[in-house]
């Protein structure tokens, strides 16, 4: 399940809307970029932060994007929560939070489901094909309203 492609040697907070933003995470209610998640990706604007080893035996926050822009402030951020359930089932609880800095507030949706973890494996021959077929199973996802984050 970790993804293989993490880059210890270049993991360092480089992009300035990562841990160095937590207090204003704290301050709206969002949650932190935690010290056993490392920088996978940049995309220019993007900082993309996953957790460094999942535990099995409790629900764990995968994983965070961060979507800023050059005026210092952060837009978006997206969350992943996981509990593995079984073997080959993870309940994941996907977050998007909106900075409307207008207002200073912060808008959360929430959605819900089911993953299969067998359905994660591509074969090397279907990854190099022009159109990888697609792997992941199609749950039914929940929308959250407040009173059910809460």
């Amino acid at each position: 399940m970790t993804l293989a492609s993490f880059d210890i040697v270049n993991s360092e907070d480089d992009f300035k809307f990562g841990m160095l933003y937590n207090s204003t995470r704290l301050k709206f209610g969002v949650p932190i970029i935690n010290k056993n998640m490392i920088k996978q990706e940049g995309y220019g604007s993007w900082g993309v932060y996953n957790i460094f080893q999942e535990p099995a035996d409790r629900p764990y926050h995968f994983s965070k994007a961060v979507v800023a822009f050059d005026d210092n402030r952060v837009y978006q951020e997206i969350d992943t929560y996981r509990q593995n359930l079984d073997d080959t089932t993870i309940r994941q609880l996907d977050m998007d939070v909106f900075y409307d800095w207008e207002h200073s507030t912060v808008i959360i949706q929430g959605s819900v489901g089911k993953l299969d973890k067998r359905k994660f494996k591509i074969k090397t021959e279907d990854y190099l094909k022009l159109i990888p077929p697609q792997k992941l199973p199609s749950y039914k996802w929940e929308t959250l309203d407040l009173n059910q984050f809460l």
